[in-house]
């Protein structure tokens, strides 16, 4: 247990995570991550001079079990002389409000309660138990999904108050910690379902990896990550001094304005971190924009065309006026012409797309288990290996192709909807939906790509179903 306690502390040293006279609060899942992490700092905790607080959430989705872990979390916390705030939430029903997948919205209201719990303790810092295997999971599933440095950088030891003291430590490690100190834990079983990328990542990628190419894979990306994290420092220093040099308006109607003429001439890929850090100074943050929406963004910026509007998802748009890119946040009863209207659809969950009128469900399911006969008419059914869990939804576009279902060659989208006998004004509302490349996987209410089909060595099915708003 001694090596790993150092560890801990070389981990919390290293990286400034605490000081003398914080408090700390630890979420506790009831997991093994959460609850070694709890164990840990609290044999740290006269050491270090930091109070301990805990936290749990109930999401109130695993049945009985969710109760359970409540309870052991309560127990645990009771024994260890921990004062502990526990509370619930029904994740399900505010899907509706969050409009994201059941994983999205834990993340956020898990967050949220912890930051309150914070607030209540007047705490200084929120532990998290992320460890270096969750760090290379996160790598991994960012570099198939096509991230940029960002995403491939992982997961930050500390960032805006929270700190992840095992971020350095195998899982094996922890459980044998555990172990060893006759420590009990909660499993959760939903961690062995392979519905989830995450876990299909963790029970299968990996392993694969480590027996074929590098038996030390997990440390290696985790200390890449940590590199990539360092040259994303400077990076960060230097689109800050641009998006400095190029903004105006900050902050006036709700929104920023660049210089065009000067945002054109800088590298792409700088071009690229100043338009995020414009979005990013509207909206808080960049969750939910993707790369695809600031080549969307980029692309706008380079036509100039005046009095254009993109839109942009999290209620921004953008707009072309004189020699300035201004983007702002979008005002109620805005009356605009229509460029793109483009959306990510949550995998699995619900997606409602006001600007079409229409709501799009999406559920997994695996290939021994699915009926084909129970189908509704707005549904088809997609080779979830094909389609990745990046699906967006667009309009028609100049130059779209795609290769229809039953045909071999590719064919223009226009062609198809003049075969089709689809009305020239109706063309550029009907929703196209794309995989992570733009690649189109369904003109919606039409055909889908021949490419997405479910085939016979199909594993696991994507069910999208889609229904009118009015």
């Amino acid at each position: 247990m001694r090596p790993l306690l150092n560890k801990i502390r070389k981990t919390l040293n290293s990286h400034n995570m605490v000081s003398p006279g914080d408090k700390v609060l630890v979420a506790l899942s009831g997991g093994s991550d959460s609850v070694a992490l709890l164990a840990l700092l609290r044999e740290l905790s006269d050491e270090l001079e930091i109070e301990l607080f805990a936290a749990h959430l109930n999401h109130l989705a695993r049945g009985e079990d969710s109760y359970r872990d409540a309870e052991f979390v309560k127990e645990l916390c009771g024994n260890w002389n921990i004062k502990s705030y526990l509370a619930e939430k029904d994740v399900k029903k505010e899907q509706e409000k969050f409009k994201r997948s059941f994983q999205e919205t834990a993340r956020i209201l898990r967050y949220q309660f912890l930051k309150d719990v914070l607030k209540e303790v007047e705490g200084d810092k929120i532990a998290l138990g992320h460890t270096v295997d969750d760090q290379t999971e996160t790598v991994l599933i960012n570099f198939t999904r096509g991230a940029g440095l960002n995403g491939i950088s992982g997961i930050p030891p500390v960032r805006e108050g929270i700190i992840r003291p095992l971020i350095e430590c195998r899982k094996k490690e922890l459980l044998n910690y555990l172990e060893e100190s006759s420590t009990e834990f909660c499993d959760d079983s939903t961690n062995a379902s392979k519905i989830y990328l995450r876990n299909r990542v963790r029970a299968d990628f990996i392993p694969y990896l480590e027996e074929n190419y590098n038996p030390n894979i997990v440390n290696r990306l985790s200390e890449m990550s940590q590199l990539i994290r360092d040259d994303m420092d400077i990076l960060d220093s230097l689109t800050q001094e641009y998006f400095d040099k190029l903004s105006f308006d900050k902050g006036i109607g709700g929104g920023v304005s660049l210089g065009l003429s000067q945002l054109n001439l800088i590298k792409p890929g700088l071009k690229r971190r100043v338009l995020l850090a414009a979005i990013k100074f509207i909206k808080g943050d960049l969750r939910s924009i993707e790369s695809s929406h600031i080549n969307r963004l980029d692309a706008f910026s380079r036509k100039n065309i005046l009095g254009k509007t993109l839109q942009i998802p999290c209620l921004i748009e953008a707009f072309i006026s004189e020699d300035s890119l201004i983007l702002r946040k979008k005002r109620e009863g805005n009356k605009i012409e229509l460029v793109s209207t483009f959306r990510s659809i949550d995998v699995p969950g619900k997606t409602i797309i006001n600007d079409l009128g229409i709501e799009l469900n999406c559920r997994l399911v695996d290939r021994t288990s699915f009926d084909f006969n129970n189908k509704n008419e707005k549904e088809e059914f997609f080779d979830f290996e094909e389609t990745g869990d990046k699906i967006s939804c667009r309009l028609f576009e100049p130059g779209d192709r795609f290769v229809p279902l039953g045909m071999k060659g590719v064919k223009k989208v226009k062609s198809f909807f003049i075969d089709e006998k689809v009305p020239k004004n109706e063309r550029n509302r009907i929703p196209i939906l794309t995989n992570g490349k733009n690649d189109i996987i369904w003109i919606y209410g039409h055909r889908i790509g021949h490419n997405f089909r479910v085939r016979e060595e199909t594993r696991q099915i994507i069910a999208i179903r889609g229904r009118d708003l009015s």
